[in-house]
């Protein structure tokens, strides 16, 4: 009980650092010029897509290293909140764990975020995918920091 406090402590602390770094770097680019039910409305629209094709990217990856049984599914995540998440059976190597595991932050997260680098604007629906999928990926890098 006490190793899933601390982990859901670590969970908060670098959703929040992940939320906070990318408003830092890219403030002055987001593109805030909307009403505030406009970007309520684009946020929950990012966060309700961007999820599935998180766990989409896990689904591709380990199908792509040889788990034909992976699935997703609805599951509590390590906070206790309901949300989707990919498993398959057996073992599978350390490196193509730690690929399946990262492959969505580089795609849905460092990507976006190279490009915003050299953006003069950014669309504040892509702001909010690409920080929303920085905060879900915390599980996945804390998952791989834990199997060192």
């Amino acid at each position: 009980m006490r190793q899933e406090k601390m982990n859901s402590t670590a969970s908060l602390v670098l959703i929040a650092l992940s939320c906070i770094l990318h408003v830092v770097i890219f403030r002055g680019k987001v593109d805030m010029n909307h009403s505030v039910i406009y970007r309520i409305l684009s946020a929950l629209l990012a966060i309700v897509i961007v999820l599935p094709i998180h766990e989409l990217i896990h689904w591709i990856s380990m199908r792509f290293f040889g788990r034909k049984d992976a699935r997703i599914e609805i599951a509590r995540d390590p906070l206790g909140l309901p949300s989707l998440r990919t498993i398959a059976g057996g073992k599978i190597e350390n490196w193509k764990n730690n690929i399946i595991l990262l492959a969505p932050f580089f795609l849905l997260t460092v990507i976006p975020d190279v490009i915003f680098l050299y953006s003069d604007r950014i669309p504040f629906v892509l702001f909010i995918a690409a920080v929303g999928n920085s905060a879900g990926c915390c599980f996945d890098l804390l998952a791989v920091l834990r199997r060192r």
